[in-house]
């Protein structure tokens, strides 16, 4: 979704723009929902067109809220509501950014909280910290993913970013850690394939070798999505690491439940470290 209105001025500057192609969803304080287009707009009602209606008056003291929409995605006779967490996969990014205005929260095995911000339509900046440190007696590692995102086509979306950590050990100086990439995504926000490299460097050297990622997700129904990402390391073949999961959304938030392995990992745990994550998005 693009845009939230709740009634008031705002949406009656809106409506005054008389756009019968955009397309919206309204609710009713009585707790009905509709999708599609408004016809016009007068001084205490709407005309309202649905597919399933061509056209029906609906009184502006029972709409609680309305939400111009992309677009009308409906499916089995359902309307399923844009990805909520379409710029990324579990913890790396995918080329999908966000809009203007757009933000999540994200929180990671309760220990890890960032926040990501669409400064304009293709630049974003987000940031964090984990709290595990804490519990060591050290100070928390915090991190900086600022990000830029190139369309190319409707189909075809390019990214280069950075991700950034700092941290302490106890008693020491402050220690760096980054990563600059480039990624390419191909498909839609629901289903797509990405695939990036990086260069990795800390506080002394640069990685003369790169690091690849390979990742995807498919969306099989209106609140459940399959998502996979997976890290190549070309020095270090043992420490590569592949991941499965589903990803459950609402139209505001999304869990992962996932599994993180490789051939180390899985010759002790048969499934994988276990991965979850929940992002709610503003």
């Amino acid at each position: 979704m693009i845009s939230t209105l709740t009634y008031g001025q705002k949406f009656e500057k809106l409506l005054s723009e008389n756009d019968s192609t955009l397309i919206y969803e309204i609710q009713l304080k009585n707790g009905s929902v509709f999708y599609g287009k408004i016809l016009s707009n007068k001084e205490k009602e709407i005309i309202f067109s649905t597919d399933e209606i061509p056209s029906f008056s609906i009184e502006k003291s029972r709409i609680k809220s309305i939400e111009q929409i992309e677009n009308l995605n409906q499916k089995r006779g359902a309307y399923w509501f844009p990805n909520p967490n379409s710029s990324r996969y579990f913890i790396g990014p995918s080329a999908f950014g966000l809009k203007k205005g757009e933000g999540y929260y994200q929180n990671i095995y309760i220990m890890i909280n960032s926040v990501n911000y669409g400064v304009t339509d293709y630049f974003s900046i987000g940031g964090g910290f984990e709290a595990a440190s804490l519990f060591a007696g050290q100070l928390p590692g915090f991190f900086l993913t600022p990000k830029i995102n190139i369309p190319i086509s409707k189909k075809l979306k390019t990214a280069a970013g950075v991700m950034l950590l700092a941290y302490r050990p106890q008693d020491e100086e402050i220690q760096g850690l980054g990563i600059g990439y480039g990624i390419v995504s191909y498909g839609s926000k629901d289903n797509n394939i990405s695939g990036g490299i990086g260069f990795a460097w800390d506080s002394e050297n640069l990685s003369d070798t790169p690091v690849f990622t390979i990742s995807g997700m498919t969306r099989i129904s209106r609140k459940i999505s399959l998502v996979s990402e997976n890290w190549l390391f070309t020095n270090y073949e043992e420490g590569n690491l592949f991941s499965y999961g589903v990803r459950i959304m609402g139209q505001k938030m999304s869990v992962d439940l996932g599994f993180w392995t490789n051939k180390e990992i899985s010759e002790v745990i048969f499934l994988g470290i276990p991965y979850v994550d929940f992002t709610v998005k503003f």
